[in-house]
């Protein structure tokens, strides 16, 4: 260890790092310092990817060590995976940094928001529902004053599916600052009875505008969705998208869309649809994070079809 030390400081890193890789260290603190300083070691010599291996060595003994989360998001941001960097940049904010490192922070973090071309995301989940098809637990309904009784296929029951998502955006820059906006996504609840199934696409086209500390999006949005394979509805409305670092610590975002549904059966059901979410994310420490998010919507039916009818 004590040579490799000195190996470090004289400047010679090739052999520092195999002295280093031999040391066989007294105690879990010389472990720890061994794995940084050849972490260290592996970024000036341009072994990002390595240098990843020690830094993640370290943090799952010792999570709270801002130093070595700073160097292995740094890591991270050289070998191209932003979303890791951002995200243990993010963490670190909850320390008390140094005013000079916390401007560095927030100079990658707006370097990895203006280098951001895609974004790809896929999930899968197990869906128990008690009424996936949100039809009734009466057994009979009534049409102008005459009972009719409920079969079982049109009575609540519960079930279990499969829900699936996947999304894609593209960023391409415009000019300086300015950005298009594209983005296409998908989710699908699939079920045994395949009339219970909920399938739906939206698109995304508008401009984004970046920011020292945030962005701001806007543009028009498309969507359909088929409900037991049938087709539910079509809807087109405009949405705007904001993002804004408080402090160091702290985000704030907000997602609000006015869309117009039309549907193919149900014309009752024709109208706005307006929606807002915010969120908001306090980083406490390295291990503790806050996010708040509530959901905000409103339906306007459209006036002229006062016919009423029945839905599921």
């Amino acid at each position: 260890m004590q040579t490799g030390r000195l190996l470090l400081r004289a400047g010679r890193l090739e052999h520092a790092r195999a002295f280093l890789q031999q040391a066989r260290p007294s105690g879990a603190e010389e472990e720890i310092e061994r794995l940084f300083l050849l972490g260290r070691i592996e970024m000036r010599l341009g072994l990002p990817r390595r240098a990843i291996d020690r830094f993640e060595a370290i943090l799952v003994r010792r999570p709270g060590l801002t130093r070595v989360r700073l160097e292995l998001a740094r890591a991270y941001y050289l070998t191209g995976r932003d979303d890791k960097a951002k995200y243990h940049f993010g963490l670190t904010t909850g320390d008390s940094l140094p005013s000079s490192v916390e401007a560095t922070v927030d100079e990658f973090l707006r370097r990895i928001d203006a280098r951001k071309r895609w974004s790809v995301s896929v999930s899968a989940a197990i869906l128990p529902e008690s009424n996936p098809a949100r039809r009734t637990e009466s057994e009979e309904v009534r049409v102008g004053n005459v009972p009719f009784r409920l079969g079982e296929e049109a009575r609540l029951s519960s079930g279990v599916g499969m829900l699936l998502g996947a999304g894609v955006s593209f960023s391409p820059a415009i000019a300086g600052d300015l950005r298009a906006a594209l983005a296409a996504s998908a989710a699908a609840k699939v079920y045994e009875r395949s009339d219970w199934n909920d399938i739906s696409v939206s698109g995304d086209i508008g401009l984004t505008r970046l920011a020292d500390r945030g962005s701001l999006s806007g543009g028009l949005r498309l969507g359909r969705r088929w409900l037991g394979g049938e087709p539910d509805f079509r809807s087109l409305g405009p949405w705007a998208r904001a993002g804004w670092r408080l402090s160091a610590s702290t985000r704030l975002d907000l997602d609000v869309s006015a869309l117009h549904r039309d549907h193919d059966a149900r014309r009752f059901l024709d109208g706005w649809r307006i929606s807002a979410r915010p969120r908001l994310r306090h980083v406490l420490d390295a291990r503790t994070l806050v996010e708040l998010e509530p959901g905000i919507e409103e339906s306007v039916r459209s006036r002229g079809d006062e016919g009423g009818g029945f839905s599921d």
